[in-house]
């Protein structure tokens, strides 16, 4: 995992916490579906960072399956067409480079989303309470 992903990964952490932590103190019905959107956001943001660096650890244990003496290097005796492939694709896997800005965008986007829904439901669910009385 590179250091941006992490650094994500960390204030993700943090920011579910503080968002645990004042839960009880939210009683705004608007401020309580701005908090189950920006619950959404870090929770998506984690797991799309944690993906990255699955697959990329994935895919450096297939390069190190094809070093044969385990000396972290690779001789002309171990250079085989998988290898080529495996290394293939290790190499141009740009996905862990800007996934934590991808990841970052894409949670925005489906948070985003989630927000305006839970917002236009809410108001109508007061309104519905309102015109009741």
């Amino acid at each position: 995992m590179n250091y941006p992903s992490i650094i994500g990964c960390i204030l993700s952490v943090l920011g579910i916490v503080l968002l645990l932590i004042f839960k009880t103190k939210i009683h705004n019905p608007y401020l309580k579906c701005l908090w189950r959107s920006s619950l959404t956001f870090f929770v998506l943001y984690i797991l799309i960072l944690t993906t990255v660096a699955l697959r990329w650890n994935y895919l450096e244990n297939q390069i190190l399956a094809y070093d044969l003496n385990s000396n972290g290097n690779m001789e002309w005796n171990e250079y085989t067409e998988e290898y080529k492939i495996a290394s293939q694709r290790f190499i141009s896997d740009t996905a862990r480079n800007f996934a934590f800005l991808t990841g970052a965008v894409f949670s925005l986007i489906i948070s985003s989303l989630i927000l305006l829904v839970d917002l236009i439901q809410t108001r109508l669910k007061l309104k519905k309470i309102l015109f009741k009385k």
